[in-house]
């Protein structure tokens, strides 16, 4: 689950902010990791990852165990999103795609037909690159998160809160 310490993560988005002559304060997040003790109640996290948003796993394990989570993750200088990351939630190990002037949207996994694990697929990402004021669709080798192609547009594609990938069996 994607936390804050409070809720100033609402402030820093409002309009007069945004467009304020001040350095934007965005707040960090921490991807926490939440344990539920079934027999006893408690409840307790452990914090794996800061500075991510926008978290998706291999939804076919959807309430049961899972390995592995991408996000988005925020550069320590901006606090603005810059890479994509894929974190092992057990070991919080992370290996990350970025690229100068790009800010990449939500990930989304894609199961490779006939797949051998839980990370077999590919990961697809609608990045702008602010520099040249064109999109592309970014695709990633799920398993060692290496760029396997891109799609080009010839402008830019205005970003979503959320992307969807319907797929068939």
């Amino acid at each position: 689950m994607i936390t804050y310490k409070d809720s100033s993560i609402i402030n820093s988005f409002y309009l007069d902010v945004l467009r304020g002559d001040e350095p934007m304060n965005i707040p960090i997040s921490q991807y926490r990791r939440f344990t539920i003790g079934l027999d006893n109640g408690s409840v307790g996290y452990k914090i794996v990852h800061k500075g991510l948003e926008l978290p998706r796993i291999n939804y076919q394990l959807n309430t049961k165990n899972y390995n592995f989570l991408c996000a988005v993750g925020m550069s320590s200088d901006t606090n603005f999103t810059n890479r994509l990351v894929k974190i092992d939630v057990e070991t919080g190990d992370s290996v990350s795609w970025t690229e100068q002037n790009c800010q990449p949207g939500e990930p989304i996994f894609v199961l490779r037909h006939g797949a051998g694990g839980e990370d077999d697929g590919v990961v697809l990402s609608v990045v702008l690159d602010s520099k040249s004021g064109q999109s592309f669709l970014l695709i990633l080798d799920s398993k060692s998160f290496k760029e396997i192609g891109r799609a080009l547009v010839p402008h830019h594609i205005p970003f979503g809160i959320h992307g969807q990938y319907y797929g068939h069996a």
